[in-house]
């Protein structure tokens, strides 16, 4: 039982983090105005991420149920763990200068480090896109051996 709901977890974030910035976002660009589908896309991302904490920790739970300790050794921990860092820094690091620098308000890493909006969209972006190619080894993980190898 554990196993289905950990494949439901995977299933879940994996393919909704792939869904919203891969054929969600592309077509609100395409099809509302910019600034439009920048709003929508913008909450779109910030479900995706709370959905990625909840399914992460409910794979790290699980996992820990059915390996105990053996899980910190696993590569279904690390990978996990690497998404769950990269939806964190993304949702509570990048975004909040990203809608800083859209509303015209000061950030203390804005103040320190600098920046612009296509600037830290760029690097929201990358990180996304790590957590994406993070999540493809978790599924491509957890269709070849038991997730707590």
């Amino acid at each position: 039982m554990l196993a289905k709901i950990r494949s439901l977890a995977v299933v879940a974030w994996v393919g909704a983090l792939w869904f919203a910035g891969y054929v969600a976002a592309p077509v609100l660009f395409q099809m509302l105005p910019k600034m439009t589908a920048g709003n929508v896309a913008g909450r779109l991302f910030e479900v995706i991420a709370y959905l990625g904490l909840v399914c992460g920790a409910i794979l790290l739970l699980f996992g820990l149920f059915e390996a105990g300790a053996k899980l910190f050794k696993t590569a279904y921990f690390k990978l996990v763990v690497a998404m769950l860092l990269c939806v964190g820094l993304n949702h509570f690091g990048v975004t909040p200068i990203i809608e800083a620098l859209k509303f015209n308000h000061s950030h203390v890493v804005l103040q320190t480090v600098g920046g612009s909006f296509g600037l830290w969209h760029g690097v929201s972006s990358v990180i996304y896109l790590v957590t994406s190619l993070l999540g493809a080894f978790l599924v491509w993980h957890c269709t070849q051996t038991p997730c707590q190898k």
